[in-house]
């Protein structure tokens, strides 16, 4: 998997940092430094924290008017700012991490540098899912002790992971595939069945989370690409009643060592 990624939304509006509403930032969800199994890698228990962050964040740099608001309100709500995958006259694309979340946000500017357009339309915070090295490097700090988040920096000054990094770039391919995935992953299989399928697409089966008899959970790797598959069983057949294909934003260690393979090739 490529090692880096980009953030993206649009600039913001008329709004002044004094005059702007207050929109309360969700607390942050705890370090996972406590987390013991795999099964602690599961997405589905924090994408409503992570949305909530996400729409948040969203809304208060709607209060910005220039490059260094924007960076002050990112700062303000505790994000550092890890990797600048573009940098134009009229866009800034960012990756941005904070505890385990991480985002990409884009920014775009009229000609003389200040925020164009709607106020909504100018900022967008969406997820990151090809992480720069400095992005993971930040997201490992609180749950091991071993990655360094690197200080505040004008944007200037944080390294770029450039094109191969956005997320942009790379959604279309991964559209793709999951599509391919909910077309192979219908309802009524046990869980040999569903295995079977995901390798038959060129998949491989990195984590299981299977807490109850109820659900079953899969981190799937292919080239740069992952996928968390979430299966909701009947609880006396054990067949698949739904199949969710989703991303997965928190991964597993083993997931982490197949997309760095990936990336080697």
């Amino acid at each position: 998997m490529p090692g880096q990624s980009g953030l993206a939304g649009l600039l913001v509006g008329a709004l002044t940092l004094t005059d702007a509403p207050v929109v309360d930032m969700p607390d942050s969800a705890p370090p996972p430094a406590a987390q013991a199994s795999t099964a602690d890698w599961s997405d589905a228990p924090r994408r409503t924290h992570y949305a909530a962050t996400r729409r948040a964040l969203e809304t208060r740099l709607r209060e910005g008017a220039s490059r260094a608001d924007y960076l002050r309100i990112l700062q303000d709500n505790g994000f550092r700012v890890t990797a600048v995958n573009l940098d134009q006259a009229d866009r800034l694309e960012v990756e941005i991490a904070k505890d385990d979340l991480s985002y990409e946000v884009l920014m775009s500017f009229g000609p003389d540098g200040q925020p164009d357009g709607p106020a909504r339309a100018r900022t967008r915070v969406t997820s990151n899912q090809w992480l720069a090295d400095a992005t993971r490097d930040a997201l490992q700090a609180p749950r091991t002790g071993s990655g360094t988040a690197p200080a505040d920096r004008r944007f200037a000054d944080v390294a770029g992971g450039g094109a191969a990094y956005r997320d942009s770039i790379h959604q279309p391919a991964w559209e793709r595939a999951r599509d391919e995935l909910e077309r192979a992953l219908i309802r009524g299989h046990k869980a040999d069945e569903y295995r079977r399928s995901m390798k038959r697409l060129g998949f491989e089966v990195t984590a299981r989370h299977e807490k109850d008899h109820r659900f079953a959970e899969y981190e799937l790797v292919r080239d740069s690409l992952t996928f968390e598959i979430r299966i909701e069983r009947n609880a006396i057949t054990l067949l698949g009643r739904q199949v969710q294909v989703t991303s997965n934003l928190w991964r597993a260690t083993d997931t982490w060592a197949a997309l760095d393979d990936a990336q080697r090739r």
